[in-house]
């Protein structure tokens, strides 16, 4: 399948990306499919009799928005632990973990994936609010 479409990039999964974590992970298929842009894949020619144009779609999800940056997310926050106006470039999902962790005053795992220093210009600590970092 290797080479077969510009859509998708197929791996074994001992070949998939590190930061996708799934060499290991007994959950992941032998082989993974990722498209490559925004596009669905399905296992059913639409040129079936009676199929609706488009297959029913359980959802589109999985692209790596490090290969497809239009698949970028949108991140605001508000509150009083946030420090109004902050902007950022580029926000990503896994660094919201740790910065929550540090709006409840909770210590996140040091085995994250995600940058506590990510969000730190966001933080506002409340006034009174021992031991929050």
């Amino acid at each position: 399948m290797k080479g077969r479409s510009k859509s998708f990039e197929v791996y074994r999964r001992e070949e998939t990306p590190q930061a996708w974590h799934y060499a290991g992970d007994p959950r992941v298929g032998d082989l993974v499919i990722v498209a490559t842009k925004p596009v669905i894949l399905n296992g059913r020619p639409a040129e079936v009799p009676g199929a609706p144009p488009f297959p029913n779609n359980l959802g589109t999800h999985g692209y790596d928005p490090e290969l497809v940056p239009e698949m970028n997310g949108i991140f605001y926050a508000a509150g009083p632990n946030i420090r109004a106006g902050q902007k950022f470039r580029r926000v990503r999902g896994i660094d919201i973990y740790p910065f929550i962790a540090q709006i409840l005053g909770l210590k996140a795992p040091s085995d994250l994936d995600g940058d506590p220093s990510a969000l730190r210009s966001a933080y506002k600590p409340l006034a009174g609010a021992e031991g929050q970092k």
